[in-house]
């Protein structure tokens, strides 16, 4: 699945959508987007580390695929 890279980016944004299901009625969806070499991508997140993010936060971001391995 490619593998893991490391660039410098910047948190442009945070949303938590919802979503309903019969089985376990209302889910929350938590994501952060990222802006790094021209391009912005989003990643889902656990809402447990949702709040550490800061949006204008820079730092390195790591990521394999489309699954955020870590950002400091």
């Amino acid at each position: 699945y490619g593998k893991t890279k490391k660039v410098t980016a910047t948190v442009i944004s945070k949303q938590v959508t919802e979503s309903f299901s019969k089985y376990s009625g209302t889910v929350k969806s938590y994501y952060v987007t990222f802006s790094f070499n021209g391009k912005h991508r989003s990643f889902k997140v656990s809402e447990f580390s949702y709040g550490g993010y800061r949006k204008g936060e820079t730092g390195t971001l790591m990521y394999k695929g489309d699954r955020l391995i870590d950002f400091s």
